[in-house]
């Protein structure tokens, strides 16, 4: 969770690793699959209004994330933010490559311009509400993103964030596997990070984990793959893929009927841009893939993060 970190140790992360840094208005947010069916995505138009970090760019731009909901279909993947329309936020932006704009001829004409990313994740979009950034001001919380970009000291003002109010321990997305009786969720492995050996192995003990808890639910290890990358394909596959410094770790990927909320494939990606270990202890700055598996399995079934 981000609940024991500081307001500064927070913003120094996402104002030194964002291109930009933009205050404005949602004013439209729009899902639909991208040309090969395989995934949802969502591009949101936002209109700026005050520029932190980053040169002039046009009045309006465009933010693009995975998941959304089209066609009957949902796709729900871990870190990415929500946007609603007409609500006032603080995003913090790299700007995507052409190599990254999802490939969506049908919508060229209506998202032209440059498309963004909101780094970090959910975490890299904050909310504006009623002149508010959680418990701030927003004219606080600038000053704050200000001060870190001029090198000025931050005020200790021993104060904390949360992206959205900690209401309970954990928080369920309402997507379920069909049931009864109880599910049994088979998953494949490309065990392709160059990292380190035996991710296979480590990501069957996460898995073994969340079997021995005595649910009326389990995972079950179906073989290997050649996956390179999440995709709606009728299997749930477990794969590193390199995103690049976006500020997270893995992410999963959920795909479900919006009728029933039934879902009908999950993937796993571990963002390999980052280093992963299956040592005992792994190295400073290298991450545990068991560890990661683990939390990103909570997913499978449905649960949040907790920030």
């Amino acid at each position: 969770t981000e609940s024991s970190r500081s307001l500064e140790s927070i913003l120094r992360e996402l104002t030194n690793g964002a291109n930009s840094i933009l205050v404005g208005e949602v004013l439209e947010c729009s899902s639909y699959w991208n040309d090969e069916l395989t995934k949802i995505y969502t591009t949101v138009v936002l209109s700026v209004e005050e520029i932190l970090k980053g040169t002039a760019i046009q009045n309006k731009i465009n933010i693009t994330f995975s998941g959304g909901e089209a066609d009957g279909i949902g796709q729900w993947v871990s870190n990415m933010p929500a946007f609603v329309q007409d609500e006032r936020v603080v995003v913090f932006l790299k700007k995507l490559s052409k190599e990254q704009v999802p490939q969506a001829s049908s919508l060229e004409e209506i998202f032209s311009e440059d498309q963004f990313e909101v780094y970090g994740g959910i975490g890299g979009k904050f909310t504006i509400t009623q002149g508010m950034v959680g418990n701030m001001t927003e004219a606080e919380f600038k000053d704050l993103v200000n001060n870190i970009l001029s090198g000025q000291p931050v005020p200790d003002r021993g104060l904390y964030f949360s992206p959205a109010p900690l209401k309970y321990t954990y928080s369920y997305l309402g997507y379920s596997w069909p049931h009864p009786p109880s599910p049994s969720v088979n998953f494949r492995i490309n065990e392709n990070t160059a990292d380190c050996s035996g991710e296979g192995n480590a990501v069957k003990s996460a898995s073994a984990t969340w079997n021995a808890a005595s649910a009326k639910f389990s995972f079950s290890y179906a073989g290997t793959t050649a996956a390179t990358t999440a995709s709606l394909n009728g299997i749930n596959e477990i794969l590193w893929k390199n995103y690049g410094s976006v500020g997270y770790v893995a992410l999963t990927n959920i795909w479900y009927y919006t009728a029933n909320k039934n879902i009908f494939e999950c993937d796993m990606e571990f963002n390999d841009y980052y280093t992963f270990s299956t040592a005992a202890t792994p190295a400073s700055g290298q991450y545990d893939i068991q560890t990661v598996a683990l939390h990103e399995f909570g997913h499978f079934l449905c649960l949040e993060d907790l920030y």
